[in-house]
């Protein structure tokens, strides 16, 4: 408890201004929202004000899964890879440089090494979180003064935006694949980083987990996590025009990455048993 108390004030007070420059990014995400909004109405007046949960299901709905097509223009879905890859950005080279400092000492006089890489993911898991809290917050900050229709979300206007047929969906759906589903991937691809750090170096680590997480755009598998954190994926029975489109099952994804983390917590206290801690770098 020691340890991770030090952790999460000394990685999240060097890592601040991380969290400072999140805020002009998801404004970002806002206005464009905004603006695709403005076209949807653009042939009458506005019916309603996008709701917070209408923005949210834009901001994590990533991209309906098609099969490559050399006539069709390849797009990124840029705000689910930005948001993705901040969160580890966020969590940044803290454990290394961490496990070549101050924790080094550590390491070295006490037989504990467990309990710094523990730390080390509860770090991790704290950053995350406030990073994925900060973004719902400054959510609702935009929202709620133009709309008092905080968790209602309008059909047409979700399907013209992020491709989802909520008339499809129950309400659990919903809640999970907003508020579950993309956090708990990024948790999982941030325990696999901090997990990275302890083989390679942090901008090795994150250009691997770029590589990977770009994966989940081009395959639809239960293995690529990153499926997990798109909206358009992860809520059944999705329909692009006029066609049913492959997902993923949400439920089996919490399974799958909740065991993900304990691979990667069994992976690391291994290692760093036969760690030379006097390695040079």
């Amino acid at each position: 408890m020691k340890l991770s108390s030090r952790d999460i004030r000394t990685g999240i007070y060097q890592n601040r201004w991380k969290y400072l420059w999140a805020i002009p990014l998801i404004l970002i995400f806002f206005f464009n929202f905004r603006e695709h909004v403005n076209g949807f109405f653009s042939y009458g007046p506005h019916q309603f004000e996008p709701s917070y949960m209408d923005f949210c299901l834009y901001l994590f709905k990533g991209k309906v899964f098609t099969l490559p097509d050399p006539h069709v223009k390849y797009e990124i879905p840029i705000m689910w890879l930005t948001t993705q890859m901040y969160a580890l950005y966020i969590i940044g080279s803290y454990p290394s440089d961490d496990r070549t400092r101050l924790g080094q000492q550590y390491l070295l006089r006490c037989t504990h090494s467990t309990s710094w890489y523990l730390a080390k993911m509860i770090y991790g898991i704290v950053s995350i979180g406030l990073f994925y809290l900060e973004i719902l917050v400054i959510a609702f900050l935009v929202t709620v003064p133009i709309s008092k229709e905080v968790f209602t979300a309008h059909p047409d206007l979700v399907r013209m935006c992020s491709n989802i047929h909520l008339e499809r969906h129950t309400a659990l759906d919903l809640y999970r694949s907003v508020f579950v589903m993309p956090w708990l991937t990024a948790e999982t691809m941030g325990q696999a980083y901090i997990f990275l750090q302890l083989l390679i170096r942090p901008a090795y680590a994150f250009l691997a987990s770029l590589l990977y997480i770009l994966c989940s755009d081009f395959y639809m598998s239960k293995f690529l996590i990153g499926n997990y954190s798109m909206i358009v994926r992860n809520m059944q029975e999705n329909t692009f025009d006029g066609m049913t489109m492959d997902s993923v099952d949400p439920a089996a994804g919490i399974w799958i990455e909740l065991l993900c983390i304990a691979v990667f917590w069994a992976a690391g206290k291994l290692i760093l048993k036969k760690y030379d801690y006097l390695e040079r770098e």
